[in-house]
């Protein structure tokens, strides 16, 4: 999927969080969509052809074209941004454990699964432990198949982990002060600006490095939420 599509899809999927559901989000949720650094023409032109695949709706309110993302946006989105499947999701209370001991001649494959374990959504425990709130079995299992990997890795689930204070083991292991701290600059430089050119993108690059976790283990306060309903929420 080309970058600014990608970021189209992303920055629409964000109505998601103020949305009572999914078929809520996908029939209601409206935004205007602005670039600062992109080429009007080709912001014109990416747009048009998102439109014209289906990936997105236009509707006109108060004068101004306004859009949503559509169920086959979504589907594309949740493709190639995995991120994008836990948008609008409720924790389960569940904890997901993978455990494996790859030898030293399958290093490379080793650290694919590392990489693939990030990118599902994992932090990494221990050196061979990775943890994630999110349930991702099905595609953890096809993964581990594909790549012959089955045989050296074990997949847990438990409803609780004796860690102490589980909102203090989150923050250290995704790193959840750097990012909140991140987003807290963004919310302080446009909150009360009249005009927050640029807003949208600045906003896009943390996100694209959020894991998006669950509210209920997210530090308090949590900046990203702010930042989100600086730009979303007064969304008709």
């Amino acid at each position: 999927m080309a970058g600014l599509n990608k970021k189209i899809l992303l920055l629409l999927a964000g109505t998601l969080d103020f949305a009572a559901n999914l078929d809520e989000a996908l029939s209601s949720r409206y935004i205007n969509l602005k670039f600062a650094s992109c080429e009007n023409d080709y912001f014109q032109r990416t747009v048009k052809g998102m439109l014209k695949t289906g990936e997105i709706e236009k509707m006109i309110r108060h004068g101004e074209p306004v859009f949503r993302i559509t169920s086959q946006g979504g589907v594309k989105l949740r493709h190639s941004v995995p991120m994008a499947k836990r948008i609008g999701k409720n924790w389960d209370g569940k904890w997901r454990l993978v455990i494996f001991d790859i030898p030293e001649e399958g290093k490379k494959k080793r650290e694919e699964l590392r990489r693939k374990l990030i990118g599902l959504g994992f932090a990494c425990w221990q050196k061979s432990v990775y943890i994630s709130p999110f349930d991702v079995a099905s595609d953890l299992a096809e993964y581990l198949s594909v790549s012959d990997l089955s045989d050296f890795a074990i997949a847990l689930e438990a409803k609780k982990i004796f860690v102490g204070d589980e909102k203090e083991m989150v923050r250290k292991l995704w790193h959840l002060d750097d990012l909140n701290a991140k987003y807290q600059e963004l919310l302080e430089k446009y909150e009360g600006q009249k005009e927050k050119r640029g807003l949208s993108e600045e906003y896009l690059r943390l996100l694209e490095t959020d894991p998006y976790l669950p509210g209920e283990l997210l530090p308090e306060p949590w900046f990203g939420t702010k930042v989100k309903k600086l730009i979303f929420g007064k969304i008709a």
